[in-house]
C-alpha cells in the first residue's frame, strides 16, 4: 500500500478518533505532516533519501551552496567531463583560508579538497575554466523529506510515519505527554527497520544507506 497524505489522516482519525478532513487542505494536518516526516528523516542515513545535485563551476568559483533540503553530506565528487568523478577529501575551513593566502587566478586548478562552512561547500584548489569545459561538482548526499503530496517512505515505514505525524499533531495542540507517547512508538518502528543499529553507531558510520 502506497503511504499517502489521505492514508495518514485516516490513520490520525482512527487512533485519536478525530474528524480532520482527508481533503489534505488543511494547515494544522499538513504542519503535521511535514514535521513527522521531518522527524523521521533525522532518524538514519535512509536510502529513499539519499540524492544527489549537480553544479558547473566556473574559473573563480569558490564554493557551491547547500542543495535543497539537505540533512548529512555522503561524499562530493568532480569530474572535467574526460574521466570518471572523482571524490574531493574533506579539509577544515582553516586549511581552506590558509591554502589561499597567497593564491593567485594562476593557482586555480582542478578541485581535490572540500571545506564546509555557512552551509556552503568551499573547493580547494579554486577550480580553473578547465580550458573552457569547466567542471561538474556532484554533492551526494541524504536530505530531509520534501514537501509533496507523494511519500518516499515504502509501505514499511507505514506505522513510524503515522505514529510520528500523529506525535507531531499531539504537539501542534500542546497535549505533549501524549506526544512523547506517540513518538516512543514511532522511535520503536525506526528500531525494527533498522536492526541492530545503534545512535551511536549511524553517528560514526560513514554512507551507510539504511531503509
Amino acid at each position: 500500500m502506497t503511504i499517502t497524505k489521505t492514508t495518514i489522516i485516516t490513520a490520525l482519525n482512527e487512533e485519536l478518533k478525530t474528524s480532520e478532513s482527508t481533503s489534505t487542505r488543511s494547515d494544522r494536518m499538513n504542519r503535521a505532516i511535514r514535521a513527522g516526516l521531518r522527524w523521521l528523516s533525522e532518524q538514519a542515513r535512509w536510502s529513499v533519501l539519499h540524492t544527489s545535485a549537480e553544479s558547473t563551476t566556473t574559473s573563480g568559483t569558490q564554493y557551491v551552496d547547500y542543495p535543497a533540503n539537505y540533512r548529512l553530506p555522503d561524499k562530493i565528487t568532480v569530474n572535467d567531463g574526460t574521466y570518471e568523478s572523482k571524490a574531493l577529501s574533506r579539509i577544515t575551513f582553516a586549511k581552506w583560508c590558509f591554502n589561499r593566502e597567497d593564491e593567485t587566478s594562476g593557482d586555480y586548478d582542478e578541485p581535490e579538497n572540500y571545506a564546509i562552512r555557512r552551509r556552503r561547500f568551499y573547493l580547494d584548489p579554486i577550480p580553473d575554466d578547465n580550458g573552457g569545459s569547466n567542471y561538474t561538482v556532484t554533492i551526494w548526499y541524504w536530505r530531509y523529506h520534501p514537501d509533496q503530496t507523494s511519500i518516499l517512505f515504502g509501505e514499511d515505514f507505514e506505522q513510524a510515519v503515522n505514529y510520528a505525524v500523529i506525535a507531531a499533531y499531539l504537539e501542534g495542540k500542546g497535549r505533549h505527554s501524549k506526544a512523547q507517547y506517540y513518538r516512543a512508538l514511532a522511535a520503536t518502528e525506526v528500531a525494527l527497520l533498522r536492526p541492530g543499529h545503534s545512535d551511536k553507531i549511524e553517528r560514526f558510520t560513514k554512507y551507510r544507506d539504511m531503509g
